[in-house]
């Protein structure tokens, strides 16, 4: 059986201490209407009895599920380190990674980094580090 998904008690000052199981459910597609498919939740019986913090500890992420924000962070600051990369590419190698473009533009503000166009005449972004090797106007050290 797949869960899609549980409730459970976390930290919560409305909820009784004494509460220490949860809800498990699933989403299931069904017809709303001819040809139109829609999801439905599917209570599972019973309740469940794992913390919040044991479900998460548990929880082990697919590959091609998202990235942290760390992670994000991490990559593309290691790419920009060795200089200017046109946006297109890090939007393409950050897909293949399951980096949404989203999360590439916070980690982006957070590494401190930049977009200019480049002088080529496709015109096209390319994303550098400030005071990294092609940065126009380098941070004075």
């Amino acid at each position: 059986m797949r869960l899609d998904g549980v409730f459970l008690k976390a930290k919560n000052s409305l909820i009784r201490r004494d509460i220490e199981t949860g809800l498990a459910f699933k989403l299931v597609e069904t017809e709303a209407a001819p040809g139109i498919a829609a999801p439905r939740v599917v209570w599972e019986e019973g309740t469940v009895t794992t913390t919040a913090r044991e479900a998460v500890d548990a929880y082990n992420r697919p590959d091609s599920d998202r990235k942290s924000a760390s992670e994000v962070r991490d990559w593309l600051h290691a790419i920009l380190l060795r200089g200017a990369v046109p946006q297109a590419t890090i939007e393409e190698e950050g897909a293949k990674l399951g980096i949404s473009l989203d999360q590439l533009k916070r980690a982006k503000a957070k590494i401190g980094a930049e977009s200019r166009k480049q002088a080529a005449m496709n015109g096209s972004w390319e994303w550098y580090l400030r005071g990294g090797p092609a940065d126009p106007d380098p941070l004075p050290l």
